[in-house]
């Protein structure tokens, strides 16, 4: 079945969004959305007094879920024509985590197709699908906005080797690693 993930690092300890779509197996022809939100994790929020606990409240990310018609998704599918992900990749290397990009994955008609889309990259800035997706985006967080920074700007320091949630991804033609 077509099926499609979208992942915009907007540096990945600031904020994470994930974007499935899925077929809805209860309507035929009908898709579901789900949006998924990761950011700082707000500590405060933590409930160790009530019977039941949630420790991990701080890192659980915000979802959101909505239908999608055909028609919707059929515009989807137009947005990533005119994004360029149908195409031959653009991008093949390395994505930083201190970096803003698009990671964008799918099955569509049978063929699998991957593309990396990345700031300040006239592909990610002319990208149609970020604003239909935003417009079904219900968890009420605003996209991190691109900017320029440096290993320090995030972290504070320029030892690369201190930061755990420092990383990068491979993006070949058909592989992520």
């Amino acid at each position: 079945p077509d099926i499609l993930r979208f992942t915009y690092n907007g540096i990945y300890t600031e904020q994470v969004r994930t974007y499935d779509v899925v077929p809805n197996r209860r309507k035929i022809g009908q898709f579901i959305l789900m949006s998924r939100v990761s950011g700082e994790a707000e500590v405060s929020s933590i409930t160790a007094d009530l019977p039941r606990p949630d420790l991990f409240a701080p890192w659980r990310p915000v979802a959101s879920r909505v239908n999608l018609g055909p028609e919707d998704f059929q515009s989807l599918k137009r947005s990533l024509t005119s994004s360029g992900f149908f195409a031959e990749p653009k991008f093949l290397g390395n994505l930083s985590s201190i970096q803003f990009y698009w990671l964008v994955s799918g099955c569509i008609n049978g063929t699998f197709h991957l593309r990396a889309l990345v700031w300040p990259e006239k592909s990610f800035r002319e990208a149609a699908f970020p604003e239909l997706l935003s417009s079904w985006d219900r968890t009420g967080i605003p996209i991190n906005p691109p900017r320029i920074n440096r290993l320090f700007q995030v972290y504070g320091t320029t030892n690369a080797e201190e930061q755990q949630t420092l990383f990068a991804i491979y993006v070949g033609e058909d592989t992520v690693n």
